[in-house]
């Protein structure tokens, strides 16, 4: 791909990595595009699992599934930077990465669309079909603001609209984790089958958690430190997880606050982590607004907190590395429209703690073309991947296969729990 598609004299050449899996039915409608969101994750292992998900086998039957790594991102010309050095400030590695990467000043959500466009082409598809999550909606809307008439079959699972890197939605999307973080405690009470007690009930009571091992962490057997930072990123992460996986986390959060050794190591032993890395963030750079509304931000969060402090707690934090990106705010930092695209689904969760359901209701209202089917659960996603909603996996393939879009203000539930 050309590093630079604004400038067609420019010969520098990048490379993107992707997959595909054929499709395993003899009525081809062309290739799917994936996407998992992010910023800053790959997508190549998102076609490899919707291509092994039973939930997905009429969509694999049907369409090549084709993921590919998004530019400086996995195995497409990656960026060589440190990301993390005691010794350096965290801007100071974030200027020496621009500094020394020409791509990162590249890596646009309107230069990766670019980039689907070509894969499209690379394929032999007329039109693009693709199914994104998270910021993968958003690269979605931004194809399809770029692109409308190139459109064809496009589910945009847990939205954002064009304001998702904007500071008003990072707090919205910081509040609905304390929320839905608070209400995993609550899930715990009814579904918790250890002898230990939940660890929390409320978002009082997981405040206060989090507050004593700030003091006086848990330490596991191999001497790893899991105190509250560690404990929140553990939580948020759970908040990713359904069903028997989410039971099984909150169990061992359990036994942890009651001092079982075993459920200190489990969690200790527990790496991942939902934080946007160094990559991702120079993805969010380009969509930053460069001159945010600071008093519209400002009386937004003191209208959800009614917290005076709070909210000139966060317009002080409005201060970001991005400003040491020349490009910040050159993409598409205010609406998407797709007039003349052929019509989108887009999914909204009403308990998304990652993607607040308000987004995905402004995402339709922003493309103009598309329409809103809702979940309604406590979770991150929902089509396919998630094993627990079989009413969206049905809407889905009607779509993807039929081009048939779920009736106005179609709501879906989670699967019947099993006896």
């Amino acid at each position: 791909m050309p590093m630079d598609w604004e400038d067609p004299g420019n010969t520098e050449r990048i490379t993107v990595a992707a997959i595909r899996y054929a499709a395993t039915g003899s009525n081809r409608l062309g290739s799917l595009l994936v996407n998992p969101g992010g910023p800053g994750a790959g997508g190549q292992s998102l076609a490899t699992r919707i291509a092994a998900e039973p939930r997905a086998n009429n969509i694999s039957a049907s369409y090549d599934l084709v993921g590919f790594d998004p530019r400086g991102i996995g195995e497409s010309s990656p960026l060589n930077c440190v990301a993390d050095d005691q010794d350096v400030p965290d801007n100071v590695l974030f200027a020496q990465c621009l500094r020394d990467n020409p791509l990162a000043h590249h890596m646009g959500t309107s230069s990766v669309a670019k980039d689907m466009d070509a894969l499209r082409v690379l394929v032999g598809d007329a039109k693009l079909n693709y199914l994104g999550y998270s910021y993968g909606t958003a690269l979605g809307a931004t194809y399809a603001t770029l692109f409308p008439s190139l459109v064809g079959r496009m589910v945009l699972d847990s939205a954002i609209d064009a304001t998702w890197a904007g500071p008003s939605n990072g707090f919205d999307q910081n509040q609905a984790i304390r929320t839905a973080s608070g209400e995993l405690g609550a899930s715990c009470a009814v579904n918790n089958h250890t002898v230990f007690a939940c660890a929390w009930t409320d978002e009082d009571q997981l405040t206060a958690l989090t507050d004593r091992l700030a003091k006086m962490p848990w330490v596991a057997t191999d001497g790893t430190v899991v105190g509250d930072t560690f404990v929140d990123g553990y939580v948020t992460t759970t908040n990713y997880t359904v069903n028997g996986a989410r039971e099984h986390r909150l169990e061992l959060l359990a036994g942890a606050a009651a001092g079982d050794q075993a459920s200190i190591d489990a969690i200790a032993a527990d790496n991942g982590s939902s934080v946007v890395g160094l990559e991702g963030s120079i993805v969010s750079c380009f969509s930053r607004p460069i001159h945010p509304d600071l008093l519209s931000f400002y009386q937004h969060v003191l209208d959800v907190t009614g917290d005076k402090e709070k909210a000139a707690e966060e317009v002080q934090d409005l201060g970001t590395r991005c400003s040491l990106l020349a490009e910040e705010g050159t993409d598409i930092t205010d609406t998407f429209n797709a007039a003349g695209s052929d019509p989108i689904l887009v999914i909204g969760v009403t308990g998304d703690h990652a993607t607040p359901y308000p987004a995905a209701i402004s995402l339709v209202a922003q493309l103009g073309t598309a329409r809103l089917l809702t979940l309604e659960a406590n979770q991150h996603g929902s089509a396919y991947l998630k094993q627990n909603a079989a009413c969206v996996d049905a809407l889905v393939d009607n779509y993807l296969l039929n081009g048939q879009l779920p009736a106005p203000e179609t709501v879906c539930h989670l699967d019947a729990a099993k006896p």
